[in-house]
């Protein structure tokens, strides 16, 4: 993880805010600042109707996305990909297959370029060290 000195005031003004614990942060394509909290703590983050989220993106003037650390793979799948569901994200030996029903779905996963597919290939290969495919 490298920070500068920008990513470390997000991530100082996160911790104070939510009294939750950063493991990682990041900008992401969209200009977002993402942090994923550790495990448990998602909800803590978020914090009730969203009003952590609300305050947070007024004090850094950006939109944010908080995504909860799991040890499951598929889990941190889910998270990271959330709010978006899909009907089955499975565990193959070494690659997570995300099952979509719809081209919407799949699209969406994927972005233009393949850009969503590589932000999520990219986080999860962090923790992982595991490939993703989309069917």
């Amino acid at each position: 993880m490298k920070l500068d000195q920008r990513l470390l005031g997000y991530i100082t003004t996160f911790e104070t805010v939510t009294k939750t614990e950063i493991k990682d942060c990041f900008v992401n394509k969209n200009d977002q600042v993402v942090f994923v909290v550790k495990q448990g703590q998602g909800g803590k983050a978020i914090g009730k109707g969203a009003v952590n989220v609300k305050r947070i993106e007024r004090m850094l003037q950006r939109k944010i996305k908080i995504i909860e650390f799991n040890e499951n793979v598929v889990e941190f799948v889910k998270n990271a990909i959330y709010p978006l569901k899909s009907p089955e994200i499975i565990l193959n030996e070494d690659k997570v297959i995300i099952k979509t029903d719809t081209t919407y779905l799949k699209a969406l996963l994927l972005g233009r370029d393949k850009l969503n597919f590589k932000e999520l290939q990219n986080l999860v290969n962090k923790y992982f060290n595991i490939s993703i495919e989309i069917q």
